[in-house]
């Protein structure tokens, strides 16, 4: 016979709840005031919940922005944070740029930290954003539950590269065609036109720019065209196979609508 619930609940077998951090983010504006394009000043202050944490608690200062696409029209909006200097939150090594994920579409909330959580066990990738639950409160107020994530960037504690490239693959309505480092994409993902965007590092002058994102742009047709054999190369010139591997068991696991290198997909080339 199945057994209910309450069945189980009667006989004392239930999981005990656990207390998230919570995470407190106070600014001098309403949040329903705060935009995707400008930083805004903001004060933090994380305290930890059943689960102690090494890098223990943290108050102090910076700034909140919103993000995210599909994600920012939802009601629980999604953030960027950067704080005054480089802490450590929730064991997270110390990084100054955070991030605070909602998940208002999944109801068990767990879809995103379950993929990046396993997106760590596998050992070909060499690295996976680390990510936390919070409890977030925006000026005294609850928001709900959130994931607390690093932003994945060149820092020895992320993507420990020297003279490389860390790119992000994205879509003509998400581009800023004015400010940000973009080059053309060789395959076509979206209803739109697909671009590349370099995202580190920032070229001293623009006449090197221009250089970087032109030899950029033609080194992303060799690898399309290796990969989809148009080319004749070996594609293992040109992409490392086990994380090629890991990324695509990822994404067939959880069924990313953008896995398949539509949008918010990022990738790194080595000097």
């Amino acid at each position: 016979e199945s057994v209910a619930f309450s069945d189980l609940y009667l006989l004392g077998i239930y999981a005990a709840v656990e207390s998230l951090p919570r995470l407190d983010i106070t600014t001098l504006n309403d949040f329903s005031l705060i935009g995707k394009d400008n930083w805004v000043s903001a004060n933090f202050s994380l305290s930890l919940g059943t689960k102690k944490y090494s890098s223990g608690e943290f108050s102090g200062s910076g700034y909140v922005k919103g993000r995210g696409n599909l994600s920012w029209t939802q009601p629980q909006k999604p953030y960027s944070i950067k704080l005054e200097q480089k802490t450590s939150l929730l064991d997270i090594p110390a990084t100054k740029r955070y991030a605070i994920v909602a998940s208002y579409s999944d109801p068990s909330l767990m879809r995103n930290l379950v993929t990046y959580k396993a997106g760590a066990l596998l050992s070909g990738m060499d690295y996976v954003p680390k990510c936390e639950f919070v409890d977030v409160y925006f000026n005294g107020e609850y928001n709900g539950i959130y994931i607390l994530i690093e932003r994945p960037g060149i820092e020895s504690t992320k993507i420990d590269i020297t003279g490389g490239y860390f790119i992000e693959k994205d879509i003509a309505m998400k581009v800023d065609f004015a400010r940000d480092m973009w080059f053309g994409c060789p395959y076509w993902a979206n209803q739109t036109q697909d671009y590349f965007v370099l995202k580190q590092p920032e070229p001293a002058s623009s006449e090197l720019t221009a250089r970087m994102l032109e030899y950029l742009e033609e080194h992303m047709k060799s690898v399309h065209n290796a990969v989809m054999g148009i080319s004749g190369e070996n594609y293992q010139k040109y992409i490392d196979v086990d994380s090629w591997i890991d990324y695509i068991i990822i994404q067939e696991i959880t069924k990313n609508i953008d896995g398949n290198f539509k949008t918010s997909c990022y990738l790194y080339k080595q000097s």
